[in-house]
């Protein structure tokens, strides 16, 4: 990928993240990645494109969080917490981006979109699942399952709900010491007892 596509990729994402992907134009992003209009549509065709092009870069993001599952000199409870931490630093490097993600995929539509981002969501989910079942040493795939469905939420909905949040419980997790108290908190939920 070039630098010039790559600059429109992250321009975009922090559009979509700021304004929704309803609110963003192509004029608007050109002018905020300094590029000229042609040149988007010359890199991307088109909007639609560009868009969806844009949210495959932020998962293709998430998946390289991913890895950490796989690095072994690390305990399980560490792998976790880097994991959970840079899913946040994402998300403050590129705030609201998630969310739009989210209001995307479950809108019910049966999208270009969402049919290019769901496998992939799905291939970082089995990830987590088989990670879990190996740091918990659990057999019980459905049990191991819930694990992961418990630990995205724990990591999703601050996230998805930061603004709301923020007001609710005055909370702010870019700050690091709140960061990594929520951290150990979802580390330690759901009662699994990790592999050391």
């Amino acid at each position: 990928m070039d630098s010039t596509d790559e600059k429109i990729l992250l321009t975009t994402i922090t559009m979509i993240g700021q304004e929704g992907i309803e609110g963003i134009t192509v004029r608007g992003i050109a002018s905020r990645a300094d590029v000229n209009v042609a040149s988007i549509n010359y890199h991307f065709k088109s909007k639609d494109n560009l868009i969806a092009e844009s949210l495959i870069y932020f998962i293709e993001l998430l998946r390289e969080s991913m890895k950490i599952l796989k690095d072994d000199t690390l305990n399980p409870q560490e792998r976790m917490e880097a994991l959970i931490k840079d899913y946040m630093n994402l998300n403050s490097r590129f705030p609201g981006i998630v969310r739009a993600i989210f209001i995307e995929m479950s809108s019910g539509r049966d999208t270009d979109l969402t049919r290019r981002i769901i496998p992939l969501m799905k291939e970082n989910i089995s990830l987590m699942i088989d990670f879990m079942s190996r740091a918990t040493g659990t057999k019980d795939r459905e049990l191991a399952m819930m694990s992961v469905m418990d630990r995205m939420s724990s990591i999703l909905m601050p996230i998805i709900m930061d603004r709301l949040f923020r007001k609710m419980f005055s909370l702010d997790l870019n700050d690091p010491s709140t960061l990594q108290k929520y951290t150990d908190l979802v580390i330690g939920k759901g009662g699994d007892k990790w592999k050391k």
